[in-house]
């Protein structure tokens, strides 16, 4: 029994790394509009981001100025105001 206990408390150390296991977060920018935004995933590196943003850019042709954001080590925290929509602040974001 202590066997499995023993098991189960490293894995349950192991949930609660906090290090990000794909630090880059992709945003996609509908129409090139700030605030019409897509989160779509996370990325290990920054080129995966970016290939995946030009994927999926290219994919929708009707939107040419659809444009990308690749964040690094991202956080959401909430707005100053009640009901705010969350805000993401990132310790990098490229766009090139």
């Amino acid at each position: 029994m202590s066997k499995y206990f023993g098991l189960f408390f490293l894995l349950s150390l192991s949930a609660c790394d906090s290090t990000p296991k794909s630090p880059w977060t992709l945003w996609i920018y509908i129409r090139g509009e700030m605030l019409v935004d897509r989160k779509i995933g996370n990325f290990v590196n920054y080129e995966e981001c970016r290939n995946a943003a030009s994927n999926i850019i290219k994919a929708y042709p009707t939107n040419p100025q659809s444009t990308f954001e690749c964040g690094y080590k991202c956080k959401s925290t909430q707005g100053g105001n009640v009901g705010a929509e969350p805000i993401n602040i990132c310790k990098e974001t490229r766009d090139d």
